[in-house]
């Protein structure tokens, strides 16, 4: 059932923000320039949103924090729990690295850098084997709108993982997950709840089936919209936007290089390919790669531009329900054909 085109836009004080929105993230983790670098750059090029970690404010210091309080004058800023830096860098430090923190989360949203904090995050069954699934979710109402009292209601941005464990061995059913999306967007003032990417299915189409059946169950509550965490893949904000998706975010803008048909490839791969950036008119970025700069900065200004580029073209098509039609054009047939069927 298709229930129609519902956030078109999401207004931040004087700023607004068009959706669906795919926004670069920034992490110190595995990505081609540090959080100061990357945040610069896109400042520079003016764009309109970004995700930083709260475990990267903590790591990079002032420098960073007076940057993201510069990015928020003009640009929406996403602050995001820091688990997942700290996740891969405990996983690659050992057992001596240190815990993070919710203390430390708290800290870096008491910064008031912020446009919308993403919640802490937590997990059914993850301290306790026996906690039932209504104790998980009373409990889990209880942490996002009790304890999270330092961020204002219309700032947090609730996030719900589908995995009972922080070790992914489980998911809730079917049933639970849309109880507990309802459960949650009745309580929130914020615009978005937030659920991973990984989390909605093992394919793109199970994906896809899965974020419909949320979006619909999130229109119950008008005004609140679903945020895909680590979906940077054009491909497949394109699939989850079409199922009713207003915002996702992802690394792949400094991690990978971004074709002409908006294809990812390894970051090295840009000077035997063509970019999808060239149509879009920036007089910064020009100036930018024309200044012969390092290859990381060339190259991820040129990404930056192709996201912008796609962003525009995919939001009217989302709302005349004809995303298939982009999706054909620069993914084939197959998958043209397949998101026309989910489309219907």
């Amino acid at each position: 059932m298709f229930l129609g085109w519902r956030m078109e836009s999401v207004a931040v004080g004087s700023k607004t923000l068009v959706l669906p929105s795919l926004v670069p993230s920034i992490s110190s983790f595995e990505t081609q320039l540090d959080p100061i670098a990357a945040l610069q750059l896109q400042y520079a090029l003016r764009e309109p949103v970004t995700l930083v970690s709260a475990y990267d404010l903590n790591l990079f210091g002032s420098s960073f924090v007076d940057l993201c309080r510069r990015f928020k004058e003009t640009g929406v800023l996403l602050l995001d729990s820091g688990g997942y830096e700290h996740s891969h860098a405990s996983r690659y430090a050992g057992k001596g690295y240190a815990t993070w923190t919710f203390e430390a989360y708290k800290a870096a949203c008491e910064l008031q850098l912020h446009d919308f904090a993403f919640s802490f995050d937590y997990f059914w069954r993850d301290n306790d084997s026996s906690e039932s699934y209504d104790d998980f979710e009373l409990r889990l109402v209880g942490e996002l709108f009790n304890e999270h009292s330092f961020v204002a209601k219309d700032a947090l941005i609730p996030v719900l993982h589908l995995h009972t464990r922080s070790d992914e061995t489980q998911k809730l059913s079917e049933e639970q997950i849309l109880q507990l999306v309802k459960r949650v967007a009745s309580e929130c003032k914020s615009p978005f709840i937030a659920i991973p990417e990984r989390e909605l299915g093992d394919g793109l189409i199970e994906k896809f089936k899965l974020a419909k059946k949320i979006c619909d169950a999130l229109s119950e509550t008008p005004g609140v919209g679903l945020h895909v965490l680590g979906c940077g893949n054009p491909l497949s904000f394109a699939y989850l936007a079409a199922a009713g998706a207003r915002m996702a975010d992802g690394l792949e803008w400094y991690r990978t290089y971004i074709s002409d048909n908006f294809h990812l490839h390894h970051f090295q791969q840009e000077p035997v390919l063509p970019n999808a950036g060239e149509n879009v008119g920036n007089p910064t970025a020009e100036l930018i790669l024309k200044r012969g700069l390092p290859y990381r900065v060339k190259v991820a200004t040129m990404n930056l531009m192709s996201l912008q580029a796609f962003s525009t073209e995919l939001s009217p098509l989302v709302r005349q329900r004809t995303v298939h039609q982009l999706v054909q054009k620069n993914y084939g047939l197959r998958a043209g054909t397949e998101l026309q069927g989910l489309e219907a």
